[in-house]
């Protein structure tokens, strides 16, 4: 008689993850409803998201201010609206005030906590001078970069996300405290004309034709690289600054001495049209496992309008925002009381 085969455990230390948006219908209508003409003309100078706080910077959109946060990117320009940085800190609370009753080894912080604490667009300061200042200015930057429920999930969570603006883009760092490793996951950024030169079809060009784009496109990998480089030239700084928070702010020690951290650069990361980087960034943390992205990640560029209605979705049917839903319209509230049903 044969006996049955042991299943094989993983190896892996890292916790099961999975992550599955369950409002996607909801979420596109409500994306598309927002970037409609006829619903812009009525609500484009009515405010539909205010979280009115002490601590810390308001936020405050009117329709108009929505559709430009959310809505695709000037063809002519490729800005962001000022106000992305601010909205992104709001979406991480918003999540992790969600995930707070649940088990969860992860923490996601918002881009003003990489600028405003772990300050690393000053990464050429010293730690010394980086701790006397976190000293000074804590009991200031604590309560508007760093809310209670993510300075908890802090201080249990073994991987942290950390979404960090530079250059007017978005890059992921994780710090990963089961494999002590850095993670940089950096989606990059390329313009609409370069973005189609490289989808384009080399089979079907003529020999000289095709030599040409492979050659432009060479380039154009090669100024990323150096772009790369270029931008993440404050890595190093990260691990020892976060040491400081660790010790500061939330008075533990993040890792037993001697624990030596490396820096891993994610691989194989979709490049994205400039601009798109800001919620392309919020998904991958919500995607990333440690080792691998759980969703196939083939081509960002053609879901980035699922994830800035989701992102868009999150915000206004959040418990901070002190706008009824019923004061936002008639379709927006039938769209946001089906999570009700």
């Amino acid at each position: 008689m044969k006996q049955k085969r042991k299943k094989r455990q993983s190896t892996s230390p890292y916790p099961k993850h999975s992550h599955c948006f369950q409002h996607t219908k909801e979420a596109s209508d409500l994306f598309h409803l927002v970037m409609s003409d006829s619903w812009q003309e009525e609500y484009k100078n009515k405010t539909i998201f205010r979280r009115i706080r002490r601590d810390s910077e308001s936020t405050q959109l009117t329709g108009a201010q929505l559709k430009a946060v959310f809505g695709p990117r000037p063809a002519q320009t490729n800005k962001r609206h000022h106000m992305e940085k601010r909205i992104l800190d709001d979406i991480t609370e918003i999540w992790e005030s969600r995930q707070e009753s649940k088990q969860s080894d992860t923490v996601i912080l918002g881009p003003n906590f990489a600028e405003h604490i772990l300050d690393l667009k000053k990464h050429t300061t010293s730690i010394t001078k980086f701790k006397n200042e976190l000293q000074k200015t804590k009991n200031q930057l604590v309560p508007m970069y760093l809310k209670e429920n993510q300075r908890k999930k802090l201080s249990t969570a073994n991987m942290i996300f950390i979404s960090m603006e530079k250059h007017d883009r978005y890059v992921l760092y994780v710090l990963d405290k089961y494999k002590h490793k850095v993670h940089i996951i950096d989606p990059g950024e390329t313009t609409h004309e370069e973005f189609e030169k490289e989808k384009i079809d080399i089979d079907k060009l003529t020999l000289e034709e095709a030599s040409r784009v492979l050659q432009k496109n060479e380039d154009a990998r090669k100024e990323r690289e150096r772009q790369f480089q270029e931008y993440h030239v404050h890595k190093t700084a990260i691990i020892p600054r976060f040491k400081e928070v660790f010790n500061i702010i939330l008075r533990q020690t993040m890792n037993a001495k001697g624990t030596r951290w490396q820096t891993h650069t994610m691989q194989d990361v979709p490049v994205v049209e400039k601009g798109e980087s800001t919620f392309v960034v919020l998904k991958l943390a919500f995607l990333y496992n440690g080792e691998k992205f759980v969703e196939d990640l083939e081509d960002l560029s053609d879901e980035v309008d699922d994830w800035r209605a989701e992102a868009m979705y999150i915000l206004l049917n959040s418990e901070m925002n002190q706008v009824k839903d019923s004061e936002m319209g008639d379709e927006i509230s039938k769209i946001l009381r089906k999570n009700e049903d």
